[in-house]
């Protein structure tokens, strides 16, 4: 017969299920997405933002794979990001997601884990309404405010658009312009 005192292991276990919970109950607090995700692609963790966001249970995301919680157009501009946090850069951009809660922007930051499980942690963002507001001020700025047309500013950088795509695809560019009095 042989009796092991495991009144020590029981503390140590009852410590790291209150770190568990107690990390759980921060990121679950935070106005931000947080969530991990294999080399694979398989989602380790996800807090309730991300959750809300991509209109999921966190148990159901864990069987998922990031193409298929973020569609395939999220995921064809971020899987470029993916590879390279994968290969352990942290890598930052900004994305726009078609989601269950509406259109968003999110800007987005992966961070390759440096711990004993491999992976990503992705954190988001919500950006929605700073885009919508520097696009509105982008209008303002380029449209004249009695009539709404385009002014000066917005053919000067419709005008460096075009040169630059021209430049980069080597395609003739016409220009015609009128001066109305």
């Amino acid at each position: 017969l042989f009796l092991h005192d495991i009144t020590a292991r029981r503390q140590v276990l009852a410590e790291i299920e209150r770190g568990r919970a107690r990390l759980r109950a921060i990121t679950d607090g935070l106005p931000v997405t947080i969530s991990m995700v294999s080399p694979e692609g398989r989602y380790l963790f996800a807090n309730q933002a991300y959750c809300r966001y991509f209109g999921l249970d966190a148990e159901l995301m864990r069987e998922m794979r990031v193409r298929e919680v973020i569609g395939d157009a999220a995921y064809g501009r971020a899987i470029v990001h993916l590879e390279r946090a994968l290969a352990g850069e942290q890598v930052s951009f900004e994305n726009r997601f078609e989601l269950p809660i509406g259109p968003r922007d999110l800007s987005i930051t992966m961070i390759p884990s440096r711990g004993d499980e491999p992976g990503v942690y992705i954190l988001g963002s919500d950006i929605t309404e700073f885009k919508a507001l520097q696009n509105q001020l982008e209008h303002e700025a380029a449209h004249a405010p009695l009539t709404g047309l385009p002014n000066r500013r917005a053919f000067t950088l419709r005008l460096s658009r075009e040169l630059e795509r021209v430049r980069q695809n080597a395609e003739p560019l016409g220009l015609l312009f009128l001066a109305l009095d």
